[in-house]
């Protein structure tokens, strides 16, 4: 009896992921094959091996940053120790992340604290001449330590935008007395939303308008009325809007007094004329009289 020796190999058929299984039990089952199988199945030995599999963590996956895009308005005045705007980013390979700021940061006016962004309060806005820009669009490359594999580094990048309203400061002082301007504010106005009311309500409003004005005028006629009557009661005046002509004394001056002034013309009415809703006193005579308010007729009293 010789001695064979079995070679065997285990090959994968999917990518293994250290993140969802680390470790694989096998068992391995080792058939000897010298003899036929259908003529002398007994004659065979059959074996088995268990193995155990570690999977090796490599760094496979860069970290994600969500959102990936960050957009903020500062002013710049804004102190140092108060940060703009945090990155939230997660790596599945490692928990330590490494936060640089690669590109955008004009004149380095803005550093990284870990995955806060701050800036160094070192802008420049002169009357004379503006150095920095108003707008910074900055990128920050996010990077994995994976202890594991120490030289194999994943990198992402997130973009902050950062729009910085100015506030002027003094200007350089000379080499005698400082000479220190006014600062002058820059006041940003943002119309964010309006009211357009729709043709409808124009209408609507202008109709509603018009009725509260003749209301409020028909209230107003119906008061004085209502005054006139009581200073002036009807029993008062009742007896006289019988009469079919004036007073003797009023006969004589009523020729007069109509050759004089047609303005004033006083017309005698019968018993069944039209009805006086008015008394008043005559400003040239001082003599009472009534009137109709709506056709002008008066008559003396």
């Amino acid at each position: 009896m010789s001695d064979r020796l079995a070679i065997g190999e285990i090959n994968t058929l999917v990518p293994l992921d250290f993140e969802k299984v680390d470790t694989y039990v096998l068992t391995i089952q080792a058939v000897d094959m010298n003899y036929d199988v259908v003529s002398d199945s007994s004659q065979q030995k059959t074996s088995y091996a268990q193995y155990t599999i570690y999977v090796k963590n490599v760094n496979d996956i860069p970290p994600v940053c969500s959102p990936p895009f960050y957009k903020e308005t500062i002013y710049s005045t804004l102190a140092e120790n108060v940060p703009i705007v945090t990155l939230s980013c997660t790596d599945r390979d490692s928990e330590q992340l490494i936060y640089r700021i690669v590109g955008g940061n004009t004149n380095s006016r803005f550093s990284s604290r870990g995955s806060s962004l701050f800036s160094r309060n070192t802008f420049s806005y002169n009357m004379d001449e503006v150095i920095d820009p108003t707008t910074f669009e900055l990128l920050i490359q996010v990077t994995d330590v994976n202890d594991a594999d120490s030289k194999l580094q994943l990198t992402t990048t997130a973009i902050v935008i950062v729009h910085v309203i100015p506030w002027t400061s003094t200007v350089t002082t000379t080499s005698t007395l400082p000479v220190t301007r006014t600062p002058v504010h820059k006041v940003v106005t943002l119309l964010d939303k309006y009211w357009k009311p729709q043709p409808w309500f124009v209408v609507l409003l202008t109709v509603v308008a018009v009725l509260t004005a003749g209301t409020l005028a028909l209230m107003l006629y119906r008061s004085r009325t209502l005054c006139f009557n009581r200073i002036f009661p009807q029993s008062e005046v009742s007896q006289h809007l019988l009469l079919d002509r004036l007073p003797p004394e009023a006969e004589a001056q009523k020729g007069s007094e109509t050759k004089n002034s047609t303005d004033n013309e006083l017309v005698a009415i019968s018993p069944l004329g039209p009805q006086f809703d008015g008394r008043a006193i005559d400003a040239r005579t001082g003599r009472a009289y009534l009137f109709n308010s709506v056709t002008g007729t008066r008559r003396w009293v």
